[in-house]
């Protein structure tokens, strides 16, 4: 909720501020830059204390961030707004540091607390969880919003995003618990009698050496290094898309609550389409199949929407941001189970889903940059007739990008490490996949 609150209201949101459009499209970039760091973070406090402890920290950052930026709605002595962007920066910054400790978790925690049959399924839900949050926070704007007075009441709009970030928070704090009595598989086994055998008890400074050693472990495998790009720059165009929705539509003559629709369009199909996709998974296994079916319809998806996003096409453009959604946004919880997979035993999950989050927040930086920098050069659509119909270095940008994606992807064919040390339980799902993945 609080990355995504000012991309359907991005101009809106700079007069209510007082500050240029581009400081707004800031307030989304402090978490792709500090993902990294933050990133490493959270993996260090996750190894040393635990999963329980870990999501304290990160909830306890999310609600200081929630208020902190509720704060810079308050009127000075004066009634103005002086300082109060750099209040909402500061909120925006405590939040992207909090991000990772929920964004990197999913995989993990769906192997601590679910066996085999339930694991994929899973680790979809706590990915659509974090999908459900972006969709709240691309609607409740534009609620506040009037698009006639280009105002916004930021007031109501951040109490009740500190509410809502209230109220999860104290359910993490009071219900949360760090695993099950019983381990539901074989691997959650062997991870617990490794930690109560004291092999895995050292001390913060060696578990901070141990998070860098794992690191290394992973890009020295090569599927993995292959599905980090493919999610990498997949999910660098996401975090782009979805923040400078309004930006890339206004210039074809669509407003904020246009924009707004593209992106429930977009995040909805998304969250239903992973919950198909997410049992599929944990039917099959097929993931080497899925992800290439996956990468090939958002690939031509994409191609799709740059060629739509034109003035009086509101229907089409909704059409192909629902498609994009529909197979990009399943590729999240799929690139998580395939990298866990692949560097299985080696690599810990939340360090393997860490890496490939980290890897799509740095890219989007340079996609966020690039495209809003195009963007303003581009002429308008509505005022230049003849510029209806360009294929704009915008587009561009992002049809190289998924492209580089699309390879990445139908490159990809690690093996699935995690499933065969299951044995039996996953035998026979193992025995069809592979059958069908060779063909």
């Amino acid at each position: 909720i609080i990355w995504i609150t000012f991309a359907p209201i991005t101009s809106v949101a700079a007069d209510y501020y007082n500050v240029s459009v581009r400081a707004i499209v800031g307030l989304s970039l402090v978490f792709l830059a500090l993902y990294v760091p933050a990133s490493g973070f959270s993996s260090w406090l996750f190894e040393s204390y635990g999963i329980r402890k870990g999501l304290f920290v990160g909830a306890g950052l999310n609600l200081v961030s929630a208020l902190i930026r509720f704060l810079s709605t308050q009127q000075g002595t004066d009634g103005s707004y002086t300082g109060a962007y750099a209040v909402l920066m500061i909120g925006q910054t405590v939040a992207a540091v909090a991000q990772p400790f929920f964004t990197n978790l999913p995989a993990r925690f769906a192997a601590t607390w679910f066996g085999v049959k339930q694991r994929d399924i899973a680790t979809t839900i706590f990915v659509s969880a974090n999908l459900i949050g972006i969709a709240l926070g691309s609607i409740l704007p534009t609620i506040f919003a009037d698009v006639n007075d280009e105002t916004v009441d930021m007031f109501t709009l951040l109490l009740v995003e500190l509410g809502t970030v209230t109220a999860s928070s104290l359910l993490i704090f009071f219900l949360f618990r760090e695993e099950p009595p019983t381990p539901p598989s074989k691997t959650a086994d062997e991870k617990r009698a490794a930690k109560l055998s004291g092999q895995n008890r050292v001390s913060a400074k060696e578990n901070a050496i141990q998070v860098w050693r794992d690191v290394q472990k992973a890009f020295s495998e090569k599927n993995f290094v292959l599905i980090f790009i493919a999610s990498g720059t997949g999910l660098g165009f996401f975090n782009s898309l979805t923040t400078l929705v309004e930006t890339l539509t206004k210039p074809a003559g669509y407003s904020t609550d246009n924009a707004g629709t593209f992106s429930i369009a977009f995040l909805g199909c998304g969250l239903v389409s992973a919950g198909i996709f997410g049992v599929i998974m944990d039917k099959t296994h097929k993931y080497i199949t899925l992800l290439r079916i996956l990468a090939t319809v958002a690939t031509l998806a994409t191609f799709g929407l740059c060629l739509s996003i034109r003035p009086d096409n509101i229907g089409l453009i909704s059409a192909f941001f629902g498609i994009l959604g529909s197979f990009m946004i399943p590729l999240l919880p799929l690139a998580f189970e395939l990298a866990a997979e692949c560097t299985y035993p080696l690599v810990p999950e939340d360090i393997s889903t860490g890496l490939i989050m980290s890897g799509g927040q740095v890219t989007g930086i340079g996609f966020l940059l690039g495209m809003e920098a195009l963007i303003g050069q581009q002429p308008d659509f509505t005022t230049n007739d003849d510029f209806k119909y360009e294929f704009t270095p915008t587009y561009i940008i992002a049809v190289i990008a998924v492209f580089i994606f699309w390879v990445a992807a139908m490159s990809f064919n690690g093996e699935y490490k995690r499933l065969k040390a299951e044995g039996s339980e996953t035998e026979t799902a193992l025995a069809d996949t592979n059958k069908a993945e060779s063909m």
